[in-house]
């Protein structure tokens, strides 16, 4: 899906100075209520609602996607209240989808994309910390 596309390429491009994309010794795939991915040695995930989280062990980094219903709420203005509760960046528009950036209260920095889906949902991709395994999660990120 082209939401997924705009993760590997445009989010995860904001932290390939931090990391190398290297893919973990063992991992396994699991399929949730919408999406599936591979979940690297060290992680694990889970669902809860319509969100997917999944976290390193160590707590260091996280991805987590949640697809859900529009609710009469423009995208633009969804990002917009976003960026606003994670003391974000502006989001900008980037043809597909709105991105923006943001720093945790531990000092991690972390990415947001936002978007539609053909299903008329939109996707709300959260990225936080420079775990190696992030970029190999968003790299297997199918949706169903």
């Amino acid at each position: 899906m082209r939401i997924f596309r705009a993760l590997a390429t445009g989010a995860c491009a904001l932290f390939v100075i931090f990391f190398l994309a290297v893919g973990p010794a063992f991992s396994a795939r699991q399929y949730f209520s919408h999406i599936s991915l591979d979940v690297p040695e060290g992680w694990k995930a889970f669902e809860q609602g319509q969100t997917v989280a999944v976290t390193a062990d160590d707590g260091s980094s996280s991805v987590t996607i949640t697809i859900d219903a529009h609710d009469n709420v423009a995208l633009k203005q969804r990002a917009t209240n976003a960026s606003r509760q994670l003391g974000g960046a502006l989001p900008v528009w980037d043809g597909e989808s709105y991105v923006f950036t943001f720093v945790n209260p531990n000092g991690l920095v972390g990415a947001v994309v936002i978007g539609d889906r053909e299903d008329g949902n939109y996707l709300l991709v959260v990225v936080i910390g420079d775990n190696p395994g992030i970029h190999y999660i968003s790299q297997t990120i199918e949706d169903y």
